[in-house]
């Protein structure tokens, strides 16, 4: 800082009132400019072309986690209906085979928390 309240431009040494006073700011903004867009246009084509590759995979994986899942859980409850199904059949107890059909749906449809 000198005595008469101006300031060296560091780019050029100039001795200038401020940043706006310099013209070759606006020259370093732009090369500054320039050399972070060199970076990030390349970064953000990279990703998204990442992401456009992935997601067919991820679908595919999503699909097949959600059909075990279900499949899975069909499973579990016939082995868990079975037993008293086929007892209430052989018994021919048609109130607790229905019974039994009723919470099974009432299990699958009622409320969640």
């Amino acid at each position: 800082m000198r005595a008469t309240g101006r300031a060296d431009c560091p780019p050029c040494l100039k001795a200038v009132q401020g940043p706006q006073d310099c013209k070759c700011h606006s020259a370093v903004h732009v090369k500054t400019l320039r050399l972070q867009l060199r970076f990030l246009i390349p970064l953000l084509l990279t990703l998204v072309a990442a992401a456009y590759l992935a997601l067919p995979l991820m679908d595919q994986l999503t699909l097949r986690w959600f059909a075990r899942d279900l499949n899975t859980r069909g499973e579990l409850v016939a082995n868990t209906l079975s037993d008293p199904i086929s007892e209430s059949l052989a018994q021919e107890n048609r109130k607790r085979l229905q019974s039994l059909i009723d919470r099974a749906i009432q299990d699958e449809t009622g409320p969640r928390l």
